[in-house]
């Protein structure tokens, strides 16, 4: 699914040693830089969102059709996590949510802010 795609990609990225997963498309060419080190204050936060972005864009038909029948749910779980302002959460659309969720990374300048945004958008999934 959309959740695993993007954590293994960003794990992966995150590895110092060589990888046994096979490469995720279109991200390939897309890696956070760690500076040969475990030490995540090293990582490059403007390269992780845009692997988020990126792995957002490539599965954007699945992202809606996730979102299909229950959009207004989803809306609301959204809202009472921060992700989405109340007037996406009273009309709310596919597009609106996913760029209001991208948009929201403006704000996040280290790995730990960015992971807990993530898990806040895939946690209203559930």
């Amino acid at each position: 699914g959309i959740e695993s795609d993007l954590e293994i990609y960003i794990n992966r990225s995150l590895e110092t040693g060589p990888t046994s997963h096979p490469p995720l498309e279109p991200t390939v060419g897309v890696n956070v830089i760690t500076h040969g080190d475990t030490d995540r204050s090293h990582i490059d936060t403007s390269r992780v969102i845009k692997c988020i972005e990126l792995v957002m864009e490539k599965n954007h038909a699945k992202l809606c059709r996730l979102f299909k029948g229950s959009l207004k749910t989803l809306a609301d779980e959204l809202l009472e996590a921060g992700i989405i302002p109340r007037h996406v959460q009273t009309n709310p659309t596919d597009d609106m949510i996913i760029n209001c969720f991208l948009s929201g990374f403006v704000f996040k300048d280290d790995l730990e802010e960015i992971e807990e945004y993530c898990m806040k958008f895939f946690n209203a999934f559930y």
